[in-house]
């Protein structure tokens, strides 16, 4: 009789391990930790992300919500569409972006920031190695900021290396789109090279727009 028990107990400890392998690789990826990605938060210092999604080649964004993304160290991301940022500003559902070391993101048609939307960008470090953004306004859109006749919503860059030139018809480089106003637009890191195409400003308005708060 014992030896049917303990048949049993080992038989019960083979089922529980096979039960937990099978569970290990039925379960959907969500249920897998995250990316961890460390970075520079608004105060300089060294932060973690522990739940970042990662911008790939493939990922075919054109929009991004609250939360925190990142490119990949050593990786060049291009985004053929403008891409529109969802997340709010300030209160816990903004958009964040961090640009790794050697990493660089190219957004074609450049990021729409709209009224009432924020993005925050952040680096891993504050020398050559840091993050490169570059972002180029379609049409009368700024590089980052407003589409044509919009206001920039909150533009925040704590660190990397950033270069956002506004679209062909007056759209700021960082800023209001064209006949747009400036909205509110933070530097206190890293390197930013703002330019427009022809009557707007570096960073600032559109055409004929108030610089907003800077």
């Amino acid at each position: 009789m014992m030896k049917k028990n303990s048949n049993k107990i080992i038989l019960g400890k083979i089922c529980a391990i096979l039960f937990g392998i099978a569970f290990v690789f039925c379960t959907p990826d969500s249920v897998y930790a995250a990316d961890s990605v460390t970075y520079l938060n608004e105060s300089g210092n060294e932060t973690t992300c522990d739940s970042c999604t990662e911008i790939t080649n493939d990922s075919q964004i054109s929009s991004l919500g609250s939360g925190i993304y990142f490119v990949k160290s050593g990786m060049t991301v291009t985004i053929s569409d403008r891409i529109t940022i969802n997340g709010s500003q300030g209160d816990g559902n903004e958009t964040k972006l961090i640009l790794c070391d050697e990493a660089k993101l190219i957004a074609e048609k450049g990021i729409h920031v709209g009224r009432d939307n924020g993005l925050y960008i952040y680096a891993q470090s504050r020398d050559d190695s840091m993050g490169k953004l570059e972002a180029t306004g379609s049409d009368n859109g700024a590089g980052i900021g407003g589409n044509e006749n919009e206001e920039c919503g909150t533009v925040a860059i704590y660190g990397g290396d950033v270069t956002a030139t506004g679209g062909e018809y007056n759209g700021a480089g960082i800023g209001g789109g064209n006949n747009g106003a400036g909205g509110t637009i933070t530097i206190s890191g890293g390197t930013v090279n703002a330019s427009n195409r022809i009557k707007a400003a570096g960073i600032g308005g559109g055409v004929g727009c108030p610089g907003g708060t800077i």
